[in-house]
């Protein structure tokens, strides 16, 4: 007994002894001549196991940064007690605000020149601390270019990817958001993003790319051109994305955020209180469905297939909140959907957005609604979309179609089907040879309604369709005219 309690004091001792003295209030580091190195604080820490440090311990830790120099710090803090609301770490930088650490396991920080600080005060929390950090000199300054113009339907967009700096010109000026992914262990690389306005990192530093997310809107130029700078290796991992649009398109948005596309209900609330606000969501698989499932207050609601336009080429739906419930479940198909609601001053709104395939669910006959394949209004791609829609439950509907607008391009297939329980009462494919009816009604009476359509990696227009679910006991004329295209189809 007598030796275990000796073998824990000594333990205890040296852990201590581990921990610098801080006498003057600071210690600085510089970088060292041979900048390959990385240095430890303190020197016994190698990455794992950040020493204990004494209560009421306080030193501001001074990381000085050369000109045309930038230094990554990776640190790790932890509190004996998690769930202790204190913060004794704080990172400061000159590029915005300070950061207080409650915890963290080797994430990165990044400081330009002049540098920053880490500034510790343990009082009673227990704090466990440690840090590397590695000096590394920019790489000449040769740029990747994008441009925006005025007339994009979908916003250009910058992954983890990239090690290269980026100018982004626009006609007018340019507008940048974030998209963070939904991993909390990468969400630190947004800090080693840093925007610029104008043509190099010579110009004034916006700030970082995790500061743009936290600030839940756009980041604008002054003038058209805007630099991005990745101060860390490419990264595959992070579903990270930066989108740039020219601020023409986005001028009057005063609450703009960027959110990814999940599989979780989400529920948004907005107001008008100054004016339009908006949020665009991302997913890297275009052929994945996004459904707007529900919304209540008043207002307006836009939607944009990709990003917002004055143009408005690419709105692929609007809707009067208050009044328009019959028209959902909607699904929409692309990477980017903009969602912009407005109103006057005292006009609210929520609503909820999934990843999933809930469009197929009908509550009551009545229900409006579209399909449109993945880049309707968007020039240069291929085009795809799939939906099933389902009659109320236990019911038979009439399924009311309208073609408004399809591209057959040579290999391009569109496939309607009805269905009663296993068997199909309407099965048609539609080719360049053999078009669908325009501008008509196609009325099918089935349990489901099925819709495919591919444009099979060639690029067109897209498809639009209008429909509506209506209740079959008004008229068997329905059955009759499906029957009738049925008919028409055999001895066509």
């Amino acid at each position: 007994m007598k030796a275990a309690l000796l073998f824990l004091l000594i333990v205890v001792f040296s852990a201590e002894a581990e921990i610098p003295a801080c006498p003057t209030g600071t210690i600085s580091f510089d970088p060292p001549l041979d900048t390959s190195i990385v240095s430890y604080y303190p020197n016994s820490f190698n990455g794992n196991n950040a020493p204990l440090f004494p209560d009421n311990y306080q030193c501001n830790y001074q990381i000085n940064v050369p000109q045309e120099w930038w230094a990554e710090i990776q640190l790790t803090v932890q509190l004996a007690n998690q769930s202790d609301e204190r913060v004794s770490v704080v990172v400061v930088d000159q590029i915005g605000p300070t950061e207080g650490i409650q915890y963290a396991s080797q994430d990165s920080f990044y400081f330009i020149s002049p540098g920053g600080s880490i500034q510790l005060s343990t009082t009673s929390t227990k704090t466990q601390l440690g840090f590397s950090i590695q000096w590394k000199k920019y790489q000449p300054f040769s740029p990747n270019l994008i441009n925006l113009n005025i007339s994009d339907t979908v916003p250009k967009c910058l992954d983890l990817s990239n090690t290269v700096p980026y100018v982004i010109s626009a006609e007018t000026r340019t507008s940048v958001l974030v998209i963070p992914t939904l991993d909390n262990k990468y969400q630190h690389l947004l800090r080693g993003i840093l925007i610029f306005d104008g043509l190099t990192w010579n110009s004034t530093c916006l700030g970082t790319a995790k500061q743009l997310w936290k600030s839940k809107t756009q980041w604008v130029s002054t003038g058209k051109e805007m630099t991005v700078q990745f101060l860390f290796g490419a990264s595959s991992d992070s579903l990270i994305r930066l989108v740039f649009q020219d601020f023409e398109n986005t001028r009057n948005i005063k609450h703009f955020e960027g959110i990814r596309s999940d599989s979780e209900d989400k529920v948004f609330s907005f107001d008008a209180t100054k004016g339009p606000s908006a949020i665009i969501t991302y997913d890297a698989q275009d052929q994945t469905v996004e459904t707007l499932r529900s919304f209540g207050g008043d207002g307006t609601l836009d939607v944009y297939a990709g990003g917002i336009t004055q143009s408005k080429k690419n709105l692929i739906a609007t809707y009067s909140i208050s009044s328009d419930s019959l028209r959902l479940p909607q699904q929409f198909y692309g990477n980017f959907k903009t969602y912009v609601f407005s109103g006057d001053k005292y006009s609210k709104a929520t609503f909820s957005l999934v990843r999933d395939t809930s469009f197929s669910l009908t509550k009551t006959t009545g229900r409006t609604g579209f399909i449109s394949s993945n880049h309707w209004g968007q020039d240069g791609q291929p085009q795809y979309a799939s939906a099933i829609i389902n009659a109320p439950s236990g019911q038979l509907a009439t399924f009311s179609l309208n073609i408004h607008s399809i591209d057959f391009t040579p290999g391009t297939i569109l496939v309607l089907t009805g269905s009663n329980g296993k068997s199909n009462v309407y099965d048609e494919k539609f080719d360049i040879s053999h078009l669908p009816p325009m501008n008509q009604t196609i009325e099918i009476v089935s349990d489901k309604l099925s819709l495919s359509f591919n444009s099979n990696g060639v690029v067109n227009r897209g498809l639009y369709v209008d429909f509506k679910v209506m209740n079959t006991s008004k008229s068997f004329s329905c059955l009759f005219l499906s029957l009738s295209f049925l008919i028409l189809a055999i001895f066509n």
